[in-house]
């Protein structure tokens, strides 16, 4: 059995059950989404930071180190905005959401 999956199942299940309760992940989702617009004026979606978590990647345990490595991923390098750019990509996780004013 994949070892992420191990990891990743109390949290789905957590998720599950905390219904709209603003503790424990959701509290680092807000926390993710706060830094993030504030650092490159990105909110990342509640299911990109989710999946990020799940991955259990120990360099991005802290809303800062996502946050950090969220805005690398989308802002463009100026390399890149010469040619077409793939998705934003953090731990193999496909980063969604949207820039704000």
């Amino acid at each position: 059995m994949n070892r992420n999956l191990i990891f990743a199942a109390p949290l789905v299940a957590a998720l599950a059950l905390s219904g709209c309760q603003t503790t424990g992940t959701n509290s680092v989702v807000a926390q993710v989404q706060a830094i993030a617009q504030a650092a490159c004026a990105f909110v990342p979606t509640a299911a990109t930071i989710i999946a990020i978590v799940a991955k259990g990647n120990p360099a991005l345990a802290t809303a800062a180190e996502m946050a950090t490595a969220i805005c690398a991923a989308v802002v463009p390098k100026a390399a890149s905005r010469l040619r077409a750019t793939a998705a934003p990509i953090v731990d193999g996780v496909i980063v969604e959401g949207h820039f704000v004013k």
